[in-house]
């Protein structure tokens, strides 16, 4: 374990680091920029990619250097020629230093990915980054975003190398920016038409919460591709509702229906009456298990660290489980998070939806599905849900069944007062 013992012979890059802690957004060198934008094209489609790592120490602070590789050429955010100081590292493309036997040294993390158009944005997007820092603008958090869309450093999670390095210094506000999307890259969703169906009324979607508030606070977790952000837009707006992202403040075209998959955890804030009386609810958009360019238990990690620094309070969890898609291995984050949060202790906290659910018309096919997802539950968690828990819905369709499935779920959360669960690390 590293401490404040660490860090008191290692000030001189604790005051660099926490001057980066100042504003999380990206600058960049546009000199290197243009140099690797040149040099970009020797990243061609359909090539392997992989994510390699080398170790490295700067003032007592061990750590992995992380960056991404074809085998001949190099993405990274590292030093340069012209400065070797970690906080002078600029996001650049280079040739392998084959001579010195560079990847033979390396480990491979992860791989093969194969190049595509998504990558290739994002290694625009970040090419002539310069403002680095070991806990929010790393080379992990660099190589990671390239190749799966997400600022994660799992280095940063609880007993992460970084983590347990600066542990003593993070203050509430910092922890609230580990691991979290640059402000730069943010896209925030703002909803703009709804069907005047919901009790849920939308006022803003914020990347943090402020401190010691007040408000009713719903956990929306599941594997990716399940609906969960199409499930937070339909209990504000109903479908089907047009979303419109904001990047950097920039209007692009509305969509119906598209929503691109969840690369941070989101805060919506909204009122409604619970129990009768008026209340702020924040639903918690989370990032998709069941990634195969991730483990559940890192993303799991990743989540907790964001949801943690922003409050302590849980009333609710909605496991979000999609109808064309219940395999086991699709529920098990969910079961993960019930873990954590010991449903067992809770259960009146806990809803399971099953959406996409518009095909299932009968009693009987609920019972069926039903008895399948308590299968699953007995089998990861040890216990199963009730009828009552376990809801069916469908985020997309306006049909007369679906608003009174809506209905059922919003009655769910907020027809009385939930106690909260606790969060505990």
């Amino acid at each position: 374990m590293y401490g404040i013992a660490a860090l008191a012979g290692a000030s001189p890059l604790l005051d660099a680091e926490k001057e980066s802690w100042l504003a999380h957004n990206l600058i960049f060198d546009e000199r290197y920029r243009a140099l690797a934008l040149d040099l970009l094209s020797n990243f061609k489609s359909g090539s392997e990619l992989s994510l390699s790592c080398s170790d490295r120490r700067r003032a007592g602070c061990s750590y992995k250097h992380c960056f991404v590789t074809n085998g001949t050429w190099i993405f990274e955010f590292n030093t340069t020629s012209e400065d070797s100081s970690i906080y002078g590292a600029r996001v650049l493309i280079r040739r392998v230093n084959e001579a010195a036997g560079e990847l033979r040294h390396a480990a491979s993390l992860q791989g093969p990915f194969l190049m595509d158009d998504a990558i290739r944005n994002r290694m625009r997007q970040l090419v002539g980054l310069k403002n680095y820092s070991l806990c929010l603008r790393n080379c992990e958090h660099v190589a990671r975003y390239v190749l799966t869309g997400r600022w994660v450093s799992l280095q940063l999670n609880e007993g992460g190398a970084l983590f347990e390095f600066f542990r003593s210094a993070f203050v509430e506000d910092v922890r609230k920016l580990l691991n979290a999307m640059p402000h730069t890259l943010v896209r925030t969703p703002q909803w703009i038409a709804g069907d005047g169906k919901s009790q849920l009324a939308y006022k803003a979607t914020e990347p943090f919460l402020r401190q010691h508030e007040e408000t009713y606070n719903v956990l929306v977790v599941g594997p990716r591709s399940s609906g969960k952000t199409s499930l937070i837009r339909s209990l504000f707006c109903g479908p089907p509702a047009r979303l419109r992202a904001e990047p950097d403040g920039n209007a692009e075209s509305s969509s119906d229906t598209a929503i691109e998959p969840t690369s941070d955890v989101s805060f919506f804030r909204g009122c409604t009456k619970v129990a009768s009386n008026d209340q702020d609810v924040i639903l918690i958009d989370t990032v998709g298990f069941a990634d195969p360019k991730f483990q559940d238990r890192d993303l799991l990690a990743v989540m907790k660290r964001r949801v943690m620094a922003n409050t302590r309070r849980i009333h609710h969890v909605i496991g979000v489980v999609s109808y064309l898609e219940t395999a086991a291995e699709s529920f098990e984050g969910v079961a993960l998070v019930g873990k954590w949060l010991r449903a067992h202790c809770h259960k009146s906290s806990f809803v399971i939806l099953v959406n996409k659910a518009e095909a299932v018309q009968t009693a009987e096919e609920e019972d069926r599905v039903r008895a399948y997802l308590n299968s699953v539950a007995q089998h990861v968690l040890g216990y199963q849900w009730s009828a009552q828990q376990i809801l069916f819905y469908d985020c997309l369709s306006d049909s007369d069944a679906a608003l009174k499935r809506r209905q059922a779920l919003q009655q769910s959360l907020f027809g009385q007062v939930t106690s909260p669960m606790v969060l505990e690390d």
